[in-house]
């Protein structure tokens, strides 16, 4: 459990102050706050922290103290759209909180280009995986270390063509995405349909970009699943 000053917060790193410090009552919690408005962050699904904010509240006559258990924080992340809460939660010190506003397609622009160099991997997924993504930060999430968030960029309707002909040269897991992602140039697909892995033809079969020639190549494939799916294609010609 722990305070933050509300005029910094969560620019700045909380304020801890130990629940033992406490003990002595609304004395030692007006000496903690005096001309201060604190906001309280807690674990909300802890029973004794919501003891202790309840406590909290009987001792703080004044109110400078907002209690806010963490989990509405990520709940507040994920909903609102409102660019300043927006800003201040992509700050904040929980990883799960800044994944919300990474994933958030109301985050502003420049809050998503910050976030898409978050030391956190699940954060940049998030900010690859977004409608919003900025077009900034495609190159760099292409060559992330890690595998994962170069994954879901290769999903993302909103990739550009050319950091997708770049995804579309990664290994096997990022390349099937490529080859299932609409937006992957024709050319880019022509060759995909040539790939040794049966699941990235697969998907290059199922893709209505794929252009006809390709899907009548896929349509002799030798893998039955690779067939089914040119089949399935709306795009697949006549006869194919």
């Amino acid at each position: 459990t722990k305070f933050s000053n509300s005029a910094s917060w969560p620019r700045a790193p909380a304020h801890l102050v130990p629940l033992a410090s406490l003990a002595s009552g609304p004395e030692s919690l007006h000496a903690v706050t005096a001309a201060r408005e604190w906001t309280l962050i807690y674990d909300g699904d802890c029973a004794f922290c919501r003891r202790c904010v309840a406590l909290l509240a009987q001792w703080d006559r004044h109110g400078r103290v907002r209690a806010v258990p963490f989990q509405e924080q990520k709940a507040r992340a994920k909903r609102t759209v409102n660019p300043r809460v927006l800003r201040k939660l992509a700050q904040d010190e929980a990883e799960s909180v800044r994944f919300y506003v990474a994933s958030n397609r109301y985050t502003p622009y420049e809050t998503l280009i910050a976030l898409a160099s978050d030391e956190s991997p699940s954060v940049r997924w998030a900010v690859a995986i977004n409608d919003s993504i900025p077009f900034e930060v495609m190159p760099a999430l292409a060559e992330d270390m890690d595998l994962v968030v170069r994954m879901g960029l290769a999903t993302n309707l909103h990739t550009t063509p050319e950091v997708l002909t770049r995804l579309a040269q990664d290994i096997v897991p990022v390349r099937r995405r490529s080859a299932g992602n609409p937006t992957t140039a024709p050319a880019v697909l022509e060759g995909l349909s040539k790939d040794p892995d049966m699941q990235v033809r697969q998907a290059v079969g199922r893709n209505v970009s794929t252009p006809p020639p390709a899907l009548g190549r896929l349509a002799m494939d030798p893998a039955e699943p690779i067939r089914v799916a040119v089949a399935n294609n709306p795009g697949t010609p006549q006869g194919a």
